[in-house]
């Protein structure tokens, strides 16, 4: 993919680029480690209201379609 898109670049440009690409994939594979730690967060958080017995409305939804999600990737 990268080589295919630095083809199209001029030749004094495509280390710029390349190094652009790079920090571009680094901060998308940050943003998504935050986002997958949230949601790790936000799910033991909703265990310990369960076990408390103060499970709300939304943290069951959320658990029936966190259930289904954990499932297709097992």
């Amino acid at each position: 993919m990268l080589k295919a898109k630095l083809e199209k670049v001029a030749e004094e440009d495509r280390t710029a680029e390349e190094e652009a690409f790079k920090g571009e994939m680094r901060a998308k594979a940050e943003v998504a480690s935050r986002v997958q730690g949230l949601w790790k967060q936000q799910e033991l958080e909703r265990q310990m209201r369960k076990q408390k017995g103060e499970e709300t409305m939304w943290d069951k939804v959320t658990g029936v379609f966190g259930s289904s999600n954990n499932q297709e990737k097992k």
